[in-house]
């Protein structure tokens, strides 16, 4: 039937490489099988899995206007993702043929890479040695009797500290609501993780090991949704506390934190069969054309009623129109960054009033606005994600559990289980608490619900949304 047109506009002039990553959407899903054969009937074609009603596929570039005549089906690419943090000055990326070069989000870290060398060995000892005191800290509810040992410019705030701000209720366990989180995976022998939570699912759909590697999805899982547990910098917590096997993780980027559309999308298929009713969502990448057009918004509209999507608006701000995709769907809920310590709009968080790819169009853009009201109107709401406001202050950032290669990455204390971070992933599973809070005690059902309740409280803004979400503002 079609190629969607950012990817057509994308291909003009394109002479390599060989081949292209593809999403095949198929309009009447019985008819997925007949397609597979047609396109395997093309030269030089791969398919590969199906997600929901998408096949993966590997082209050459040549053949995708053929692939696009087939009937009942349209042509995306299979675009980067990747998680949203604020990490190395000289991030991570990847070059892709289309997109060009794909990066993880970009703010300096308090220290070089020399200082953390040299800090590493003491500081593995520290943690090493402090691991009675901690275990005595847990059980007799004390602060663990350490010095904090960490770069004096930072402040390093626990998640016990900023669930204040969300007005939860006394008490904050769900026993039936299922939140997924979609990230780098998960390492379930953590402080914060604790078996009364259950039996929990933690699956891949990138690797034959679902395991966290980096950090970041354990970060995100244990504050938005871990057991409490004390520290040096005081207790840390999780806004809601799933039991039951009601919390579930699906790892669908590599280790380094890059993924793809295609594997964001069969992460959404394995949660919505397990019965997800939230889905974290702290990753994001490029908007391929309209949200109507986006693959991933695509399936995000499909599932609009039975899911509520909370995405991290991204680390793009203080520039406007630097929400990234998911986040800009107008089906979801999107989450951008505020600062406690400093009270204020944190500076690298994404404003809208939208992704990019719109600046440049105002007739399609006058179209959604239109068609889609203040549900296109980014960020959504605001929680908790660090600081500062003005960028060049010294930076706040929020201390929860870690594991993996991002573990002490401003504390110095690597292989503790514990580190602080800042960014709309770190705001993300903290608003997807305080939702998943709601839908337990019979609030909300749907974003929509969420979004209406949230409108009692103000005028949207391209910077704030609706304001921070409290658990009091959605009763």
């Amino acid at each position: 039937m079609s190629v969607n047109p950012w990817l057509a506009k994308k291909l003009e002039g394109l002479h390599s490489p060989p081949t292209v990553g593809l999403l095949v959407e198929v309009d009447d899903i019985t008819r997925l099988e007949e397609v597979r054969g047609l396109l395997s009937a093309l030269p030089g074609v791969s398919v590969g899995r199906a997600a929901f009603n998408m096949l993966n596929v590997t082209a050459p570039p040549a053949v995708v206007q053929a692939i696009g005549a087939i009937p009942h089906v349209t042509v995306h690419y299979n675009a980067p993702m990747g998680v949203k943090w604020l990490g190395l000055p000289d991030p991570p990326f990847i070059s892709d043929p289309l997109v060009g070069q794909f990066r993880l989000s970009a703010i300096t870290v308090p220290f070089t890479p020399q200082q953390m060398a040299a800090s590493f060995g003491p500081q593995l000892a520290v943690g090493a040695a402090s691991f009675p005191f901690r275990m005595a800290a847990q059980l007799l509810r004390v602060k663990t009797p350490l010095a904090e040992l960490h770069d004096p410019d930072v402040v390093i705030i626990p998640t016990g500290d900023v669930r204040k701000l969300l007005e939860l209720p006394s008490y904050n366990k769900t026993t039936k609501t299922k939140v997924a989180v979609l990230d780098t995976g998960l390492s379930p022998l953590h402080p914060l993780l604790h078996p009364t939570k259950g039996l929990m699912p933690i699956q891949s759909v990138v690797a034959s090991v679902p395991w966290d590697v980096m950090g970041h999805s354990t970060w995100v899982t244990t504050a938005g949704f871990g057991d409490s547990f004390w520290t040096r910098f005081g207790e840390c917590q999780g806004v809601a506390d799933p039991e039951n096997g009601t919390l579930g993780s699906w790892k669908v980027t590599n280790d380094m934190g890059f993924g793809d559309v295609a594997s964001t999308i069969a992460g959404i298929e394995a949660a919505h069969k397990w019965g997800a009713k939230i889905i974290n969502l702290s990753l994001g990448g490029e908007l391929q054309g309209s949200v109507e057009d986006d693959p991933v918004c695509r399936v995000i509209k499909q599932l609009k009623d039975e899911i509520i999507f909370v995405c991290a608006a991204g680390n793009d701000g203080p520039d406007p129109w630097t929400i990234s995709n998911p986040g800009a769907s107008p089906h979801v809920i999107t989450v951008g960054s505020w600062s406690t310590y400093y009270n204020g709009l944190s500076f690298f968080s994404a404003r809208g009033p939208n992704g990019r790819w719109y600046v440049t169009r105002g007739g399609r853009s006058h179209r959604d606005f239109v068609t889609y009201g203040d549900n296109m109107v980014k960020p959504d709401v605001l929680a908790p994600g660090g600081g500062p406001v003005i960028d060049g202050d010294p930076m706040d950032v929020l201390f929860s559990g870690v594991v993996g290669y991002l573990d002490g990455l401003y504390d110095y204390s690597p292989l503790d289980m514990f580190g602080a971070l800042r960014g709309t992933s770190m705001a993300c599973p903290l608003a997807a608490g305080v939702i998943a809070l709601a839908v337990e005690n019979g609030l909300v059902k749907t974003a929509s619900d969420v979004k209406k309740k949230m409108a009692r409280f103000g005028r949207k803004d391209t910077g704030v949304g609706y304001g921070i979400i409290t658990y009091k503002k959605l009763r």
